[in-house]
C-alpha cells in the first residue's frame, strides 16, 4: 500500500499494483504441491481471488475451489492444488475429499433429522444437478457422505429414498 496526499492535504491509501506483487513474489517449489499454506487476497476478480502466501508466492483461487468469495485484505488458508504455468500456486479454500466427508453427512442427518418423514428423495443413482439443487454438494461428496452413514449405520437407501434407520423408522 502506498500512501497519497491530494491537493486538500487528506491522506489517502492507495493499493500495490501488480507489479510491486510481482516484485516481491517468489517463485514457488513444485513439493508446495497439497501442503496448507496461509495468505492475504490483495485483488478480487471475476475469475478469482488473487493471494501473496506468506511465503511470498503468488497464488490464485479459482471460483469453484471456495464456497464463498473471501474479503480484501483476508487472511485466508488454503491448500496448494497445483501449479500454473507462469508460476503461481493453484489454491484451494475447500477441504480434501477425506475431510468434507464429516461435514457432508452432518448436513445429510441435520435434513434427515428435520425432515417429517426422516427421509430425503435423493439416493446414489440422483442426478447431480438435483444433488447440487437440494444439497449445494457434487455427486461425488454425497456418495462419499451416504457411503460414510451407511458404513455406520445410520441411513438406508430404499425405493428412491435415503432413510434414516431408527428404532421407530425400521
Amino acid at each position: 500500500m502506498a500512501l497519497e496526499v491530494d491537493n486538500h492535504d487528506r491522506i489517502w491509501g492507495k493499493l500495490a499494483d501488480e507489479a510491486i506483487f510481482q516484485t516481491i513474489a517468489t517463485k514457488p517449489q513444485a513439493k508446495m504441491k497439497n501442503r496448507n499454506v496461509k495468505g492475504t487476497v490483495y485483488r478480487l476478480k471475476m475469475a478469482g481471488s488473487f493471494v501473496l502466501t506468506d511465503d511470498y508466492c503468488l497464488g490464485f483461487i479459482h471460483p469453484s475451489e471456495r464456497d464463498q468469495e473471501p474479503r480484501l485484505g483476508q487472511h485466508v488458508d488454503a491448500r496448494v492444488i497445483g501449479i500454473s504455468s507462469h508460476g503461481a500456486l493453484n489454491l484451494s479454500l475447500k477441504p480434501r475429499a477425506y475431510e468434507a466427508i464429516g461435514e457432508d453427512a452432518q448436513q445429510i442427518m441435520a435434513l434427515l433429522e428435520h425432515s417429517l418423514d426422516q427421509r430425503l428423495a435423493l439416493t446414489d443413482k440422483s442426478d447431480p444437478d438435483e444433488i447440487r439443487a437440494v444439497l449445494g454438494i457434487s455427486k461425488g461428496q454425497f456418495k462419499r457422505a451416504i457411503g460414510h452413514l451407511m458404513k455406520a449405520g445410520l441411513v438406508k437407501q430404499q425405493d428412491g429414498y435415503t432413510q434414516l434407520i431408527s428404532d421407530d423408522h425400521e
